[in-house]
């Protein structure tokens, strides 16, 4: 029973990634392995670069363990940020704990049969780090059979240490979800926490690296006090003891056990629990009429808001645009020189294009159309212009993009010198730039709407819309500035004026796109069926 309960889990798996529609089984493996090599491939290019930077001057100083202690806790990090959310989800509020629990099946088999999926999953992310590690090691220091086969050896283990965190960490996730009125709320802020401290790393990695190889001595005696787990870790694999081998074994597997004992014998608890979160108190109140535009606003609006999956996949990019902004406020002495060397005129046509191409990243308008899978037919049955519709389709993507474009502009005023011109650009151009990649994100999920999807995430990350989209959106910005170097070299318009350009440009395609709209997107929503 556990080896058919494991198996369901990875068919799962496997259908929530080739996208919830049956195709070609020998096509749909081949290229979730050719897209999984590319993954390992450019991820491990990343770690190569990272774990080379600390290698060979750790191993000078005589500090291997320290590497391996580095390399652990990477791991270790990696596996729990991939797990975490998924644990919390499958273990604590899977949508069949009750369907499997009226079935003559074990809760000790239920549960292992999560958790070993996710331990598989874990096992991928370890690879993903650890190949890079010990290849970096044997090309800096050289090859050692002991050291290889404690490395090997040790990584069998490491993953049940972060399944472990992850699973007590969802099962606290789960417990404020079931304590407030709106527990997606919660997903949300947990997973932007996750996001900002990973842009901050890729921002900051090759700086905090250089640190770590200069300070070694201080580092290790972190380890050593704080980290003692990834200090035994390392321990073991450098110097080959067979004592801290066995501990590492033991802090990995005894938690492990201890925590799929007891979630078994709490299963029934867990399973019948009420996860709908804390109630909201009805208060009487006068309702008042609004609308058909309106009301069709509202509901888009709150279906964006309401989905944690929407709001992280397709509007995500419009929040660290201010922070990205910010960061250019404290850019110091390398902002400066770049400023210098564009000058001010060229430098206002370079924020605002860069402004242009991250509003591209936001895809709210995209998958609007193709995530009406179960309700279409209503809005088609009520007696509602089809423009409305569009326009109510259209409108959350402006809405919930606008306020951060223009709190990006404001702080961009303070973070570097403009000329009048510019100062006024960098917050109307990437406006403008907003409500052309929302028509046209609208316009392709208009052609190409995807309604045979049985997890919503399948319509925002995996149709063909939103990927178009950003393609689209790069294509634009890349045949603007296409278009500006032209107009450079034939001297047809002063470095100053390239704004106004880049403006009325925009402005003319917004133009083309409303009329495009107009005359095919009715047409378009007739003929939609589910």
């Amino acid at each position: 029973m556990l080896r058919i309960l494991i198996k369901l889990r990875f068919l799962e798996i496997m259908n929530q990634m080739q996208g919830g529609k049956k195709r070609n089984k020998k096509t749909n493996i081949l290229g979730l392995i050719a897209l999984y090599l590319c993954a390992f491939l450019a991820v491990g290019f990343l770690f190569v670069q990272i774990f080379h930077s600390i290698c060979l001057p750790y191993h000078m100083i005589g500090l291997d363990w320290l590497y391996f202690a580095f390399s652990g806790i990477v791991v270790f990090s990696l596996c729990f940020l991939g797990s975490v959310f998924l644990a919390q989800k499958q273990i604590y509020e899977a949508n069949d704990n009750e369907v499997l629990l009226s079935m003559p099946i074990k809760p000790i088999h239920i549960i292992l049969s999560r958790i070993l999926s996710l331990l598989g999953l874990n096992y991928l992310y370890a690879l993903a780090t650890t190949v890079p590690a010990i290849i970096v090691y044997i090309f800096d220091v050289g090859f050692n059979l002991g050291v290889f086969i404690v490395f090997a050896l040790l990584l069998l283990f490491l993953p049940f240490l972060s399944m472990t965190f992850s699973i007590i960490f969802g099962s606290f996730i789960a417990w404020i979800s079931s304590k407030v009125s709106r527990p997606k709320v919660i997903i949300v802020v947990f997973s932007m926490i996750f996001m900002l401290g990973y842009f901050y790393l890729c921002f900051a990695w090759q700086k905090l690296m250089a640190e770590m190889a200069k300070s070694g001595a201080a580092v290790a005696e972190i380890f050593r006090k704080y980290l003692a787990i990834f200090y035994v870790y390392g321990k073991a694999i450098a110097d080959t003891d067979i004592l801290f081998i066995l501990l590492f074994i033991l802090i990995c597997c005894v938690p492990f056990v201890l925590v799929c004992y007891f979630i078994s014998k709490s299963f029934i608890s867990i399973a019948t629990r009420n996860k709908g979160g804390k109630k909201i108190a009805y208060h009487e109140k006068r309702a008042k009429a609004r609308g058909i535009k309106s009301a069709l606003i509202s509901k888009e609006c709150a279906m964006f808001i309401g989905s944690p999956t929407y709001i992280l996949n397709a509007g995500v990019g419009v929040l660290f645009m201010p922070l990205i902004c910010i960061y250019l406020i404290f850019g110091g002495d390398s902002l400066s020189n770049f400023t210098k060397m564009l000058g001010t005129d060229l430098i206002g046509v370079f924020i605002c294009m860069g402004l242009g191409i991250s509003t591209g990243m936001v895809t709210i308008s995209s998958p609007s159309f193709s995530l009406e899978s179960k309700t279409l037919w209503i809005l088609k049955s009520l007696p509602i212009r089809e423009k409305d519709i569009i326009f109510a389709k259209l409108m959350p993507h402006i809405l919930f993009s606008f306020p951060f474009v223009i709190i990006s502009g404001i702080i961009i005023q303070f973070a570097i010198d403009l000329n009048p011109v510019d100062r006024v650009m960098v917050i109307l151009i990437p406006l403008v730039t907003t409500v052309l990649n929302a028509m046209i994100g609208l316009f392709l999920g208009m052609c190409f709407p995807k309604f045979n999807w049985t997890n919503e995430a399948v319509a925002i990350k995996q149709s063909s819309a939103p990927l178009l989209s950003l393609l689209c959106g790069v294509a634009v910005e890349g045949g603007v500035i296409g278009l500006l170097f032209a107009f450079v070299k034939g001297e047809m318009f002063r470095v100053n004026e390239l704004t106004s350009v880049v403006l009325a440009i925009y402005l003319i395609l917004c133009v083309i796109m409303a009329i495009i709209i107009k005359l095919k997107g009715e047409s378009l929503l007739k003929k939609m069926q589910i």
